[in-house]
């Protein structure tokens, strides 16, 4: 849960580091590798807490390793393709990053009522609809 406030804050502090580093040559290209790292760990540790998660639930790791899997790649492809498409010609990057970063605040605070109400999300799941 706490990844996802992380992931959100930091969509909307990197530009600023980005300018901040563009205004120093020699560390320009070090430092957006490094942003780029922290990127990739802060998203890479999402992926064995999901597992975790649905594992608790379905008690079959096969179920949820695949689940994940599938979910990563679906939403690899749709990510790429909306943000690529239709929301940075349409928002700008700037407007971009900020779409994308209240998407991780909103997804904060679904897993936060998840975890707050945890009889709701059961009901939700058993239901015919």
């Amino acid at each position: 849960m706490i990844f996802e406030g992380v992931i959100g804050c930091y969509a909307l502090v990197l530009p600023f580091l980005i300018h901040i580093l563009s205004s120093y040559s020699f560390a320009a290209e070090t430092g957006l590798t490094c942003l780029i790292g922290i990127a990739g760990i802060l998203t890479g540790v999402e992926f064995p807490l999901v597992n975790k998660i649905l594992t608790e639930h379905h008690q079959d790791i096969a179920i949820s390793a695949g689940a994940t899997n599938s979910a990563d790649h679906i939403g690899a492809f749709l990510g790429a393709i909306l943000t690529g498409v239709i929301c940075i010609p349409l928002f700008g990057i700037s407007g971009t990053r900020l779409i994308l970063a209240a998407l991780n605040i909103a997804s904060l605070i679904l897993i936060a009522f998840s975890i707050v109400y945890p009889g709701r999300s059961k009901a939700a799941t058993n239901s015919p609809l």
